[in-house]
């Protein structure tokens, strides 16, 4: 049962339902099963506290029901059911809670205003609100944003061969004829390919799409 209640959809009402209707004259009403059912959980988990230091970690928790995508129709959009059941769980402004908004800014502006409005709502057990939490202990701490765009590479091991290239995806680069026989880690980005021994770039190559060719650096010799 326990595991049945991590299924999308599955709540303890539905689980009596199943096991009255499969045992009627036997079993708890509904409001037993799930009191014993709840103190029987009560035991399993053990909480852990957590100390938060800005900037350091960020949490993530399962928000539920997923947000489902925009219908876009003749110039206004249809939220998803899921979206609706989403907005009501977090009290969202009765604009959200129909069949529609407006498409473009008007739905983004909708949310923007109930996401300030969440952000400012006072703690019930502690002094302040999420907004001035966030003052207080993470704007201090926030960097500005790399001024170059982030390049996404894969890392990779690879062997020299006797010929001093190495095989990358295919394709032959050549690297300093010393390090034949040694292992590399090689950097591979959309547009380059760097070759490393213990940390130290020793040859750097254009990528080529190209299948079984060998691209030698300048000073190579032939």
């Amino acid at each position: 049962m326990h595991r049945e209640l991590r299924r999308k959809g599955v709540t303890l009402a539905l689980l009596w339902e199943e096991c009255k209707a499969g045992h009627p004259e036997e079993g708890l009403q509904s409001s037993g099963f799930c009191e014993q059912y709840r103190a029987w959980a009560s035991r399993l988990d053990v909480g852990m506290r957590q100390e938060h230091r800005a900037g350091e970690k960020r949490f993530v928790d399962s928000a539920g029901y997923t947000v489902g995508g925009w219908t876009v129709t003749l110039g206004s959009c249809c939220l998803s059911a899921d979206l609706r059941r989403g907005a009501r769980g977090v009290e969202l402004h009765p604009r959200v809670r129909g069949d529609h908004v407006d498409a473009g800014l008007g739905g983004v502006d909708c949310i923007a205003e109930l996401l300030e409005r969440l952000n400012a709502r006072a703690f019930r057990k502690l002094p302040g609100a999420r907004r001035s939490l966030f003052e207080q202990l993470d704007r201090p701490a926030l960097r500005p944003l790399p001024t170059e765009r982030y390049v996404f590479a894969e890392w990779k091991q690879v062997r020299v061969n006797i010929d001093s290239h190495v095989e990358v995806c295919g394709h032959d680069y050549s690297v300093p004829h010393a390090l034949v026989r040694r292992q590399l880690d090689v950097r591979l980005t959309a547009h380059t390919v760097e070759c490393l021994y213990r940390g130290q770039r020793v040859a750097s190559h254009v990528r080529s799409p190209l299948k079984h060719h060998n691209i030698r650096g300048p000073g190579d010799s032939s």
